[in-house]
């Protein structure tokens, strides 16, 4: 006769099933931890810093409930460790090992998230890990990955909400991410681009697929949704901001919380994808009353360790190789300075400093302190190492996704050379590019496959960032004077002739 179903009974057939393997399986989590801490460490904090990421804190107690919501095929099945599993371990350790000379840490986390994959399906075996297969892959969702879909957010958001006020006969000029109407301007800055919306609503399109669907082609079809569906809803989200600032007649007032709205909106937007999914939802089968029948035999706890730590060594060769090759790339840069032009609103200031590979200048413009900073790294450095700096250096990475993004177009310089990066939170303006030998480069793929290669294969060129950094006086009031120190910083890099000559010719490099 079957026992009674309670929650207690539950537990402890999950800890009979689980208890030989939890021990090695809790072991390999700290190791992975304590091995990949700066892919953990980063990404919790995208999570804090940026609100397109927010929902990631809830992804492991989601993870976790799936599977709970799964333990009646927990309950028939028994561990059975698969120590040959640990050698798909090589697949993610290449792709790890790939991003981190390319300077990828989505790529890395999304490495991570493989090794966690393997070491389960090891010490757990194939059955139960096919019972688990659903909350394993929601843990995809711990990583804060699509950031390199905002550029083309902006751009859809822009053209779409260009489209519609010419539709709706609004007078209006489109500059970049930049949208003017008789009644003020509008930004579509990477906070306005929509990405937040899209990734919340795909975590959200995954939980729903596996809790009302039974199909895996109903499951992809409301997550097809999910991707489609916030992007056209932040488009006419921006339209609506855009027309209410022309019916209002202050551009200003309709951006204000325009945020909070958009929250709201697209709440909105989540209840309507849920009415259109219901009717197609699939009946769940009733949990069964009783206890399910176990399965027969036992694993020992020594077959769990050895599963996990053939796991374990199979994950740690890509980290090991990692080390070997940043023992590349060691040569001591040599110690120059790069004599500035100074605009007439500009002055030499105090704070200088050398030393090999890194000089720090600062002037006073208009009344404002800007910080000038060359970083040399020698042949064969790591990529990861290099586009790190550039983007500490040149703000990039600032603002959590909410800084503002102005491109400059200056007669001396080459298309997107140099990039304006206005961070409110920080207070500041800033600025950077990257040469590769004698040649402006940016942070792109084909940069970071070159860089990859000599650090690789050894040769190539060294590689020079030139990085602008002005702070205000005092916190900026209004928006006359955030465009105040951009027009500053503007002229500093306006006054700099022929960047690609001059960093060719300091003094000791190797550039060809």
């Amino acid at each position: 006769m079957a026992l009674p179903r309670t929650r207690a009974v539950d537990l402890a057939r999950i800890r009979y099933v689980l208890s030989p393997v939890l021990p090695a399986i809790g072991v390999g989590l700290l190791v992975l931890a304590l091995l990949f801490h700066a892919e953990i460490t980063a990404a919790v904090s995208v999570w804090n810093s940026s609100t397109a990421y927010s929902h990631c804190f809830f992804v492991l107690p989601i993870a976790a409930w799936l599977a709970w919501d799964r333990r009646d095929r927990i309950f028939t099945l028994r561990a059975q460790p698969a120590p040959l599993a640990a050698l798909l371990a090589l697949a993610p350790g290449a792709a790890w090992l790939l991003a981190e000379r390319l300077g990828i840490m989505e790529g890395r986390q999304l490495a991570l998230i493989g090794f966690v994959w393997v070491l389960f399906l090891a010490t757990l075996g194939p059955a139960l890990f096919r019972a688990l297969l659903a909350p394993l892959l929601y843990l995809t969702f711990l990583v804060p990955f699509g950031g390199f879909v905002t550029g083309p957010l902006q751009t859809f958001t822009t053209r779409f909400t260009g489209i519609g006020l010419d539709i709706l006969g609004i007078p209006n000029d489109i500059n970049a991410f930049l949208i003017r109407i008789p009644e003020g301007a509008f930004y579509v800055a990477q906070a306005c681009a929509g990405l937040r919306f899209l990734i919340a609503s795909l975590a959200f399109g995954a939980l729903y697929g596996l809790l009302m669907y039974r199909s895996n082609l109903k499951r992809a079809l409301f997550l097809l949704m999910s991707l489609v569906v916030p992007v056209i809803a932040n488009g006419f989200r921006a339209l609506g901001i855009v027309v209410l600032g022309h019916y209002i007649g202050s551009a200003q007032a309709a951006a204000t919380d325009h945020v909070l709205y958009g929250w709201i909106f697209f709440s909105i937007v989540i209840l309507i994808e849920i009415v259109i999914g219901l009717p197609f939802r699939d009946d769940l089968a009733p949990r069964a009353r009783g206890m399910p029948a176990p399965a027969e035999g036992r694993t020992s706890p020594r077959q769990g360790f050895v599963a996990g730590t053939a796991a374990l060594a199979a994950i740690l060769l890509a980290p090991l190789a990692a080390h070997l090759l940043d023992t590349r790339g060691t040569g001591t840069p040599p110690l120059v300075a790069l004599h500035l032009r100074l605009p007439p609103a500009c002055a030499a200031a105090a704070g200088n400093s050398s030393r090999p590979g890194l000089t720090v200048q600062h002037l006073v413009c208009a009344g404002q302190d800007v910080r000038v900073t060359v970083r040399i790294f020698p042949a064969g450095t790591s990529p990861a190492t290099v586009i790190h700096a550039l983007t500490a250096l040149s703000g990039s990475g600032s603002g959590g996704g909410e800084a503002e993004i102005i491109p400059l177009h200056l007669k001396n310089a080459r298309p997107q050379q140099w990039t304006l990066v206005v961070d409110h939170q920080a207070q500041r303006v800033t600025t950077g590019a990257l040469w590769v030998g004698n040649r402006l480069a940016n942070a792109g793929l084909r940069t970071r496959i070159a860089l990859a290669r000599a650090n690789l294969l050894g040769g190539g060129t060294p590689s020079v960032i030139v990085a602008f950094a002005l702070k205000p006086p005092r916190p900026w009031r209004n928006e006359n004077e955030i465009r105040h120190s951009e027009r500053a910083l503007e002229q500093v890099i306006a006054a700099q002739q022929h960047f690609d000559e001059r960093i060719a010719g300091l003094p000791g490099w190797a550039g060809g």
